[in-house]
């Protein structure tokens, strides 16, 4: 088994998190959920360029719908933002 990477956030993502969760009370599952994935296998999200990005969509009933820009090595993946994302 692979060994976990670490998680680490840049400034403008932990804002971003920040301004989302005080509307969705839900956001630190979302997280938590994140972390879990990303530690084991970072290359589970979509590539687009340099950055990757996961989505909540799809995931369970009543967490917020929101989609993680990132970027990782083999040690770590650094979260670079959070938006919310429209389901169209």
């Amino acid at each position: 088994m692979p060994q976990k990477r670490g998680v680490v956030e840049d400034p403008k993502f932990t804002a971003e998190f920040k301004a989302i969760s005080i509307k969705h009370p839900r956001a630190a599952e979302f997280l938590e959920g994140v972390r879990f994935i990303l530690q084991r296998d970072p290359s589970a999200g979509y590539k687009w360029g340099d950055i990757w990005c996961l989505s909540s969509v799809g995931w369970a009933s009543g967490l917020p719908l929101m989609t993680v820009f990132y970027v990782f090595d083999d040690e770590s993946v650094r979260l670079l933002s959070v938006i919310e994302t429209a389901l169209m």
